[in-house]
């Protein structure tokens, strides 16, 4: 049994990979960390006193019965609070993205490496079931040669949730925008569907509806895989989309809302012969099923000494292809990847 800590103990933390970390069979929640007495004053009056409550992440991280912490934090917090959790001997799932940029990703890696310790982004669509068919069919050949994909992950950021609430993370926090918020779920999918990754890039970002954000709130972009499979992605705040799209010589799969914090998800496969219409089977009373099953992968993987997926490496290179779309929007040039 791991022992679970929680560092930020926002919307998703609370009521997602909390009540994952104690549905999991090998997790323990144990301490929860945030700035907020009013939150702590939460964790307590839900989870009871067993579950200590520190102002000061440095306080949890010292402690000796957390095994491993989940981060719950703003983007540019992750790097600084993941180098002190490996100083500590801490393994982390930090939620994605990862980090703000490679450069960060390499650091924290490197502290983990030299400590001893785990390293995890939180991708929990990877652990989704709609997700895990479309990764079936594809590798069992039910598509026949990958020919194209067309990846698109949005949504409004408006109405009381993002862009008219000024002190929202999503302002203030360091290379904001959709781009990292949920274009870093195309990269991920991209990768982990098609088991290759992404060799040149080409892209725009723009601000397009919300003229006052402080960062682009629209990004296309135009890649090519190693295997030279080519590729469309687009991510805005100014609308609802999850659509991701797999074409290839046998025929397509399509697979809707398969990046939401719930485990929906709707598969549709037209492949000559072979037909699917898969909708998630999993109760959506469960809405934390994802992160469940993420927070139990994880923990199994480093109970047991066994790799976990993603590792840290893949989210590294996730967190180079956002920044080459970034670098190809800023330069207009065509930006080539070196792994």
């Amino acid at each position: 049994m791991l022992r679970w800590g929680v560092i930020g103990c926002g919307q998703i933390a609370f009521d997602k990979a909390m009540p994952g970390i104690n549905k999991a069979c090998n997790a323990e929640l144990v301490a929860v960390s945030d700035l907020r007495d009013e939150r702590l004053a939460l964790v307590t009056d839900t989870w009871g006193e067993s579950v200590r409550t520190f102002s000061d992440y440095n306080q949890l991280l010292a402690c000796d019965d957390v095994d491993v912490v989940y981060l719950g934090l703003p983007n540019e917090v992750h790097h600084p609070v993941t180098l002190a959790a490996a100083a500590q001997g801490k393994h982390v799932l930090s939620e994605k993205p990862l980090c703000i940029n490679a450069a960060e990703a390499r650091a924290m890696i490197a502290a983990s490496e030299a400590a001893g310790t785990r390293l995890m982004c939180a991708y929990m669509s990877r652990f989704g079931d709609s997700f895990v068919e479309t990764k079936r069919v594809i590798e069992e050949g039910h598509l026949g040669q990958i020919a194209m994909v067309s990846a698109s992950f949005s949504f409004s950021a408006y109405q009381g949730y993002t862009l008219d609430k000024v002190g929202s993370w999503r302002w203030t926090g360091k290379r904001g925008g959709p781009l990292l918020d949920a274009g870093i779920y195309l990269a991920f999918a991209i990768r982990e569907l098609l088991g290759c990754r992404v060799k040149r890039v080409s892209a725009s970002m723009s601000t397009v509806v919300a003229t006052d954000f402080p960062a682009p709130d629209t990004t296309m972009g135009w890649f090519q895989m190693e295997d030279g499979i080519p590729g469309i992605l687009s991510t805005c705040y100014s609308h609802n989309d999850s659509t991701f799209a797999i074409m290839g010589t046998n025929g397509k799969a399509e697979v809707y809302n398969c990046f939401a914090q719930n485990p929906g998800g709707h598969l549709i496969v037209k492949a000559g012969g072979y037909q699917l219409d898969f909708e998630s089977q999993l109760p959506l009373l469960d809405h934390f099923n994802n992160y469940w099953k993420e927070i139990e992968h994880y923990s199994d993987a480093i109970l047991n000494g066994t790799p976990h997926t993603p590792s840290a490496r893949n989210a590294l290179e996730d967190m180079m292809f956002l920044d080459a779309i970034e670098e190809s929007a800023m330069s207009g040039s065509i930006i080539e990847l070196t792994y």
